[in-house]
């Protein structure tokens, strides 16, 4: 899900079961690669990504610098 404020985008990516201890790595890489995108779209916004977990209906925020720790090098145009 994609809402679109004033000065903040925030993204929403619902997964099943419970929320897990550790936030899986792919999860976080897939949270980064579309905050990465968001970015070039709203630069002047801030990008906040958020996993809902619904069979315990707890939302996990990942934070900018998870996010940017789950990227490689060469994942987004320009940065290989």
């Amino acid at each position: 899900r994609l809402y679109v404020g004033a000065g903040q985008v925030l993204v929403a990516d619902f997964k099943t079961g419970p929320m897990p201890q550790v936030t899986p790595a792919a999860y976080t890489r897939q949270m980064a690669l579309y905050a990465a995108l968001l970015e070039q779209i709203y630069p002047d916004d801030d990008i906040v990504t958020l996993l809902v977990w619904t069979e315990a209906a707890q939302i996990q925020e990942l934070s900018a610098d998870a996010r940017q720790a789950a990227l490689n090098p060469g994942d987004l145009p320009g940065t290989a």
